[in-house]
Parts: C-alpha cells; sequence; structure tokens
C-alpha cells in the first residue's frame, strides 16, 4: 500500500495569563493571542476555534511554514477563560 497521508483531528487548549501581580494590559493580551503547532511544510489548514469543544467555528487558513510550523492569530483569545483549537 504505501506510505498514505490521513488528516487527523488535534485540539489543543491554549490559555492566556495576565501579568503576574495583575491584569494583563491590552498589548500584552494581543501579542498572547497567537498560537504554533506542527504541520507538514507548504500544506494549508483550516484551523477552528470552540468554547465548549461541541460548537467549531472557523477561525481561518494557516500554511505551514517550510520548517512545519504552522502559526495562527485569535483575536478574541484574551476574551475568553478558554479556547480550543483544531
Amino acid at each position: 500500500m504505501g506510505n498514505t497521508w490521513r488528516p487527523s483531528n488535534i485540539t489543543s487548549r491554549l490559555a492566556t495569563r495576565g501579568a503576574p501581580g495583575g491584569e494583563a494590559n491590552a498589548s500584552e493580551r494581543a501579542r498572547r493571542s497567537g498560537a504554533a503547532v506542527s504541520g507538514f511544510p507548504g500544506v494549508t489548514y483550516q484551523i477552528e476555534v470552540s468554547t465548549n469543544l461541541v460548537d467549531w467555528v472557523s477561525l481561518g487558513q494557516a500554511v505551514a511554514s517550510a520548517d512545519g510550523v504552522v502559526r495562527f492569530n485569535d483575536a478574541e483569545a484574551a476574551e475568553s477563560s478558554a479556547r480550543f483549537y483544531r
């Protein structure tokens, strides 16, 4: 049969935290609203987000870099206590 690539769902929870001893300011929250995961170089990934692992909405697309890193931003991440990605 040979090698066959099959897509898989990987769900991640990324948490944002405030600055030590207090709440993060707006620029800190904005800087922390991105993520990076591993993928296959040059492959386009559809990123979805959920707050409850039941209802999913599209966050957009991201292309894996030459070294296989998929980076994406979630502008609403700082406003939620939990966000899940797949």
